[in-house]
């Protein structure tokens, strides 16, 4: 009699959480559903990237090896313009060093008639003065 109680028990229990067991059960299954169909599409969008990423490289690849002569090209007259600017500027630095040059030696001369005017007044001087 008991075990007929616990087994009615039990059975009234069972009954009573499962709709809403098994209303979670559907659910999670839908989830899991909309989780595989996600997974799907994901994995034939990797499928798509792996068959068009080697041509779309490829085709990036032709494109910078059909640019390197234009590449260079611009590179040897980079070069070139940096030549000429590198003269250029040892033409100026090479000119104010002259320039400089010239300035000095005009200085040079300056002083010494300075100085001669200097030796010509103490000589006009002690004269004087003797």
């Amino acid at each position: 009699d008991k075990i007929q109680l616990l087994k009615g028990v039990l059975q009234w229990q069972l009954e009573r959480v499962f709709p809403d067991r098994l209303w979670r059960i559907r659910r999670n299954l839908d989830a899991a559903g909309e989780a595989l169909v996600n997974t799907r599409r994901s994995r034939r969008q990797i499928d798509e990237t792996m068959r068009s990423e080697p041509l779309r490289f490829a085709e990036l690849s032709d494109r910078v090896y059909g640019l390197s002569p234009h590449v260079e090209s611009i590179k040897m007259r980079v070069d070139d313009a940096l030549a000429d600017q590198r003269k250029f500027l040892q033409t100026i630095a090479v000119d104010e060093l002259q320039a400089q040059q010239q300035r000095l030696n005009a200085y040079m001369i300056q002083a010494r008639f300075a100085l001669a005017a200097i030796y010509d007044v103490s000589t006009t001087t002690e004269e004087t003065a003797q």
